[in-house]
């Protein structure tokens, strides 16, 4: 997890993989370890993000490590013979997979969270940042949440710049959790933790909070 330089990562797609499997191990351990029987519309969504887990898996041992991408598309006779244009291309392979994985995590495990707030008639402000709308819904659960703030922040200023710029507006504080500083500029365009192991473990993270909500007596109590 030391930089985004994909070349950097060639070496460990098999411990990505593995990750995400143990990502979709844990969304299965919180349908199958709840304490209320039944398939409600929240074990509904955790499935599809099972599903989603799945599919980035063989995503990963498709496309990677990048020199097999590079090998198979170095040998496609529409391709030019261009080195620095094959490896491009491969690079955006690559950054596309990692940006996809993001975004469309991120979007998946916020749907969960809308889908929790209105089983459990939470009332969240459509203006509020998603950080907050996380923190409301740990409060109805009286989930401790301090130690989760910065992590949903720096999860999501990473969706932010990915998916469409950075949208932070001025220098903000470094953003730490679990002994880890996380920095954001204006203008940013390549920040460091925007690996496939920052992501899966970010995510894994996160869904902990899923996990403690699943827990909790009021969210087993109707």
């Amino acid at each position: 997890m030391s930089n985004s330089d994909p070349q950097a990562e060639y070496f460990d797609h098999v411990q990505v993989v593995k990750n995400i499997i143990l990502l979709n191990k844990k969304l299965r351990a919180i349908i199958e370890h709840k304490e209320k029987s039944g398939f409600s519309d929240i074990d509904l969504e955790i499935s599809s993000l099972m599903h989603q887990m799945t599919y980035f898996s063989i995503l990963v041992q498709l496309f990677y490590p990048l020199e097999k991408t590079y090998e198979m598309m170095k040998q496609n006779p529409t391709n030019p013979n261009n080195d620095d244009t094959i490896k491009s291309q491969v690079l955006a392979i690559d950054f596309n997979s990692r940006k996809s994985f993001l975004v469309l995590t991120a979007f998946s495990l916020e749907t969960l969270l809308k889908v929790i707030a209105k089983k459990y008639l939470i009332s969240l402000d459509p203006r509020n940042s998603i950080t907050k709308n996380y923190l409301e819904v740990m409060d109805y659960f009286e989930i401790e949440h301090e130690e989760y703030e910065d992590l949903l922040k720096v999860f999501h200023y990473s969706r932010n710049t990915l998916h469409s710029g950075t949208h932070i507006t001025m220098d903000s504080e470094p953003l730490r959790y679990k002994g880890k500083t996380f920095t954001f500029k204006i203008g940013q365009k390549n920040v460091e933790h925007t690996t496939w192991n920052y992501f899966t473990y970010f995510t894994s993270e996160i869904i902990e909070i899923f996990e403690k909500i699943y827990r909790s007596p009021k969210f087993n109590s109707i």
